[in-house]
Order: C-alpha cells, then structure tokens, then sequence
C-alpha cells in the first residue's frame, strides 16, 4: 500500500497565538495511509510540539545556517531547532534561492550540518 506524505509550510505567517490555537483544533491524525509533516516559523517549533494533539505529527524548522555557533545575528542553528523538538528541517527551498540567492554551495554545507543533527 503506498503511503502519502501531507505537508505544509507556512513561510512566513502565524504567530505564536494563531499557532496554538490551531494545533490545538487539529484532529487530524496520521495512519497508515499518511503522515504529517508541518513546517513553521521559528518562534513557532516549541509551541506546536507542545500543543499538538498527536506524537505522530512532525514539525519541523524552516529554514538553519550551516555553522552552529558564532556572530550571525538573526540565523538558526540546528542546536536551536534541535532543543525547540524540531524534526526535520526544509533544505534549498526555491523562495531561498530566490530572494536570498543561496547557492548550492551554502545548501550543501546546510545539508552537511544538519546531517550531524541526527
């Protein structure tokens, strides 16, 4: 039987109220016939791992930086999303591409870091 996968990624919208209110209202569960994957904000991970209803729905961080410590105002690291219960996280999405022009060199070093997050 295949299995589908049911993602969402909601870029750069709800806020922490908008996201507990909605984790909480989720009845919806994963089976057999799919999982659940939800990508949210930052300030967001703690707070959906915390309300939702099913261990079975995995959220995950939308974005890391590819060192894990030092002077980089306003990056993520994957000891940050880590420690917030994030479990997994979007590599090389086109709007990072895009708008922020990152290149397949920084996505492999992403992906290289976030390997050593398992």
């Amino acid at each position: 039987m295949k299995k589908f996968l049911l993602a969402a990624n909601w870029k750069m919208n709800m806020d922490v109220k908008e996201t507990e209110s909605f984790f909480k209202d989720l009845s919806l569960k994963p089976n057999d016939s799919y999982d659940v994957y939800v990508a949210v904000p930052f300030t967001d991970i703690y707070l959906a791992n915390k309300t939702k209803k099913f261990n079975e729905i995995k959220i995950g961080a939308q974005n890391i930086y590819f060192e894990d410590k030092g002077a980089f105002t306003g990056e993520i690291s994957t000891s940050m999303i880590k420690s917030c219960g994030a479990d997994f996280v979007i590599i090389g999405h086109s709007e990072r591409r895009e708008i922020f022009a990152e290149c397949d060199e920084m996505i492999i070093k992403k992906f290289l870091r976030r390997l050593k997050m398992v």
